[in-house]
């Protein structure tokens, strides 16, 4: 039931206080009794609300799951590139990486350097004893050399 205040309708109930000389005080006021309304039911216009808002929100979701999946899907596009383009660049490096060396090879090259290790600490050895032998066999030079002539000596006979 709807109430409504209205000065200009007619035929207004009026309620209007009476002043003591038997006239009207103030000017009444007409109050309305509407038995219909006259707009759609207010708890109709809430759920027509709550729907259009909760499709709205369905709508929101469904269209950022789908930017998810196409961000998603573009990065792991892109994510595949790379390594692509990493496996690529390991193949061309090992292709220029010289070819590895086997172990027996390893082996023999290790014994040969360890033989010629000990033969140079053999060489090295006697090259210091010899150093050792000729700086005793030298005269000092507080002795003194024995003089050699120049002159001619006579051929013997």
């Amino acid at each position: 039931m709807a109430f409504a205040l209205d000065d200009d309708t007619v035929p207004p109930v009026v309620v209007a206080p009476q002043a003591p000389n038997g006239r009207n005080a103030a000017r009444p006021l007409s109050l309305h009794v509407d038995a219909e309304p006259t707009g759609p039911d207010p708890e109709v216009e809430i759920g027509h609300i709550l729907v259009q808002a909760q499709q709205f929100a369905d709508k929101t979701v469904e269209e950022a799951e789908h930017v998810a999946q196409t961000v998603t899907q573009a990065a792991r596009a892109h994510a595949a590139s790379i390594v692509e383009r990493a496996r690529q660049q390991v193949i061309d490096v090992a292709a220029q990486s010289p070819p590895p060396i086997s172990p027996e090879v390893v082996k023999v090259l290790s014994a040969a350097l360890d033989e010629f290790t000990a033969a140079n600490r053999i060489l090295a050895a006697e090259l210091e004893q010899l150093r050792k032998t000729l700086t005793v066999s030298e005269p000092t030079p507080s002795a003194p050399r024995p003089a050699q002539s120049t002159a001619p000596r006579p051929l013997s006979r």
